[in-house]
C-alpha cells in the first residue's frame, strides 16, 4: 500500500508496474495523468472526497480514471457523484509493449567532483 506522498518516489511505482501492476490509485489532481502515462503505463483510478469534513476541511471531489496513455476515461468534476466506466487491462499490457521502457532501466550513480 502506498500513499499520496509515495509518489515522489517514481521508482516504487516503476518497480510496482515492472512486477505486473496495471492500476495505482491517486488522490491529487495534478499527478492523475502524468502518474499513469510517465513510464509506467497503467490505469490511474482517483477516487475523490466532497463535501466539508471536521476541523473545517472542505475537499471538492473531481473523481476521474485516466487510461494507460494519460487520456480521460470518467470525470465526475466537481460536483458529488460516480465515475465508472469499462476498463480493458490488456490495453495496459499492449500499451507497454509498444513502449518498453519499464525493460530498459539500467542502474546509475550521479558523480559530482
Amino acid at each position: 500500500m502506498a500513499v499520496c506522498y509515495d509518489l515522489r518516489f517514481p521508482y516504487l511505482y516503476r518497480d510496482l508496474a515492472q512486477a505486473g501492476a496495471i492500476f495505482f490509485q491517486f488522490h491529487q489532481l495534478s499527478l492523475y495523468r502524468p502518474a499513469g502515462r510517465i513510464g509506467k503505463l497503467c490505469y490511474v483510478l482517483a477516487p475523490a472526497q466532497y463535501g466539508r469534513h471536521p476541523g473545517g476541511r472542505k475537499t471538492y471531489g473531481r473523481s476521474v480514471i485516466i487510461n494507460p496513455w494519460g487520456e480521460l476515461l470518467a470525470d465526475d468534476g466537481e460536483q458529488p457523484g460516480i465515475v465508472m466506466t469499462n476498463v480493458e487491462p490488456a490495453k495496459a499490457i499492449k500499451a507497454r509493449c509498444k513502449m518498453p521502457s519499464l525493460h530498459h532501466d539500467r542502474p546509475y550513480s550521479m558523480c559530482v567532483k
